[in-house]
């Protein structure tokens, strides 16, 4: 019983130094991310049924591959399949740019 109590007492102070380490990190580096956006751009391309974009990407997502009239990512389909959160909220208008500040803090 007083391994359950101790395991109580310790998810709020683990939720807390969680938090505290988002917000240091969200606040001490610089929001640069929001043109690293491969997966949200190959999640959009998913919502309309392509695996790929059509037009050629900008010239700072250098690591997109080229494919016959397409362009594909590097990236695992996992991290594509995780940021389609991201993509629904980019086309109803919700987030007009790439929150990567924000998920980068996160994740930290």
């Amino acid at each position: 019983m007083a391994l359950k109590t101790n395991k109580i007492r310790e998810f709020p102070v683990a939720i807390a130094v969680s938090l505290f380490a988002a917000i240091v990190f969200y606040f001490s580096t610089k929001a640069t991310l929001h043109d690293l956006d491969y997966t949200s751009q190959i999640a959009s391309a998913l919502l309309h049924g392509q695996l790929g974009l059509r037009e050629k990407p900008p010239d700072w997502l250098n690591e997109m591959i080229p494919q016959g009239e397409r362009y594909y990512s590097a990236f695992p389909l996992g991290a594509v399949i995780s940021m389609l959160p991201v993509a629904l909220l980019r086309n109803a208008n919700v987030l007009h740019s790439f929150p990567g500040h924000i998920l980068a803090s996160l994740i930290a």
